[in-house]
């Protein structure tokens, strides 16, 4: 955004100032960047759509229509606190269900491994950078790498995983075979941290079985966390709007 700036001759300056949480009015920064922003609002409606997962389906005009400014924050009026409640539930609903789906979560994870096999191949020069993406893979970004960053999309990654499908390298073949032919690896999720002693079990009879190294099954074999927070405890709340009562009112 800085560097748009300095493009635009400052055009962004209060642009980059709501974003950064530094405007005087603090609820405009809330509707880009809370618990209750228009970012969110609007992918729950849009993913839901395009999953056809219909749990993800907010009342989002009504929740607009519901917030109003309060001492310079932004807050839901009392009457919309039961669409606050049905955006919290389908928030989780769409994370168990889409977000955080095993086949989601392997595949996004096995992607990860590829451009990390990737990475070191590049960096030991046993592969040469004959992909746009290549040129930012183990190197330190800087401003003078944005305007090419920026020309990278989709197709770029998927170009990575179909060379890497013939590549002389076993590791990165079977990574970006396994890939594209969907032939997606098990995961399992559990509530406590997996037992250390079992991966390593697995990384040691993986790597037999394929003739690698201890450290290169660990490509194969690894632990990491998943969370669904659909609402943060700590930070920032969604505040409600209480009605004032009159004298007569109960």
């Amino acid at each position: 955004m800085q560097v748009m700036n300095k493009e635009f001759n400052g055009a962004l300056d209060l642009a980059i100032q709501i974003f950064l949480d530094e405007h005087p009015k603090k609820f405009l920064h809330q509707l880009i960047s809370s618990q209750l922003d228009m970012d969110r609002l609007d992918y729950l409606s849009r993913d839901s759509f395009y999953t056809g997962v219909s749990e993800g389906v907010i009342g989002a005009d009504r929740l607009i229509h519901m917030l109003n400014v309060a001492d310079e924050e932004l807050v839901i009026e009392q009457k919309g606190i039961y669409s606050v409640e049905k955006f919290l539930i389908a928030r989780r609903l769409m994370y168990w269900q889409v977000y955080l789906h095993k086949t989601v979560v392997v595949g996004d994870c096995m992607l990860k491994q590829i451009l990390r096999r990737t990475g070191v191949l590049l960096k030991e020069g046993t592969i040469k950078a004959s992909l746009p993406i290549h040129h930012f893979m183990g190197r330190e970004f800087d401003e003078s790498m944005l305007s090419d960053f920026l020309k990278l999309d989709d197709s770029d990654i998927f170009a990575v995983v179909k060379n890497g499908m013939d590549s002389k390298d076993t590791i990165l073949r079977m990574l970006c075979v396994h890939f594209i032919n969907r032939d997606l690896w098990e995961i399992k999720v559990d509530e406590a941290p997996f037992n250390p002693e079992i991966l390593e079990s697995k990384r040691k009879k993986l790597a037999e079985k394929y003739n690698i190294s201890e450290a290169e099954s660990t490509y194969f074999v690894w632990s990491d966390s998943l969370e669904n927070n659909a609402y943060m405890q700590k930070g920032e709340n969604i505040t409600i709007l209480q009605k004032k009562m009159e004298p007569n009112e109960m």
